[in-house]
């Protein structure tokens, strides 16, 4: 989850993503993403630490102990952000403004931590300078041209050359 800056350049990152795979079939975008995914995890997967479940900005005091909370249980990293964009969304609904979450949500947020899937302890950090966007059509280019792609380096080695 990405907080609003406007006219950032996340902003125009993620408008220029979207825009570019909004032409394609859904279940090409999925091929692609999961062949991608496989090829960043096999180049970038490191060990889980405290600090990836923090680094989501803060809405409420109460993440933070939230999150301690997610990492002590071994909870995949993941399925707790998209758990807690989830509360947000629930607060949200309810036209709630304070920086403090109400007792009943607190409680289901424990509850739904306690379900989430086991994490399988590596997740997926791209250097600060790294360019998905750029990646992705590379190895889109690559696959259209009938190279097959075995390895990230071939990917990053064509993103060079370009």
């Amino acid at each position: 989850h990405i907080p609003k800056e406007r006219n950032s350049d996340r902003e125009q990152a993620i408008f220029n993503f979207g825009l570019h795979y909004s032409m394609y079939s859904l279940r090409n975008i999925k091929k692609m993403f999961k062949n991608v995914h496989a090829l960043l995890k096999q180049k970038f997967a490191v060990p889980v630490t405290e600090e990836s479940y923090h680094r989501n900005y803060l809405k409420y005091q109460e993440e933070t102990l939230f999150r301690k909370y997610a990492y002590d249980q071994g909870v995949n990293l993941h399925a707790y952000i998209a758990l807690e964009i989830e509360m947000r969304e629930k607060l949200k609904v309810r036209g709630h403004k304070e920086r403090t979450i109400p007792s009943d949500v607190r409680e289901w947020f424990i509850e739904a931590i306690d379900k989430l899937p086991q994490e399988q302890l590596r997740v997926i950090e791209l250097p600060k300078q790294f360019h998905l966007l750029e990646f992705m059509r590379t190895f889109e280019r690559l696959v259209r041209a009938g190279v097959t792609i075995t390895a990230p380096d071939q990917v990053l080695h064509a993103m060079e050359i370009k």
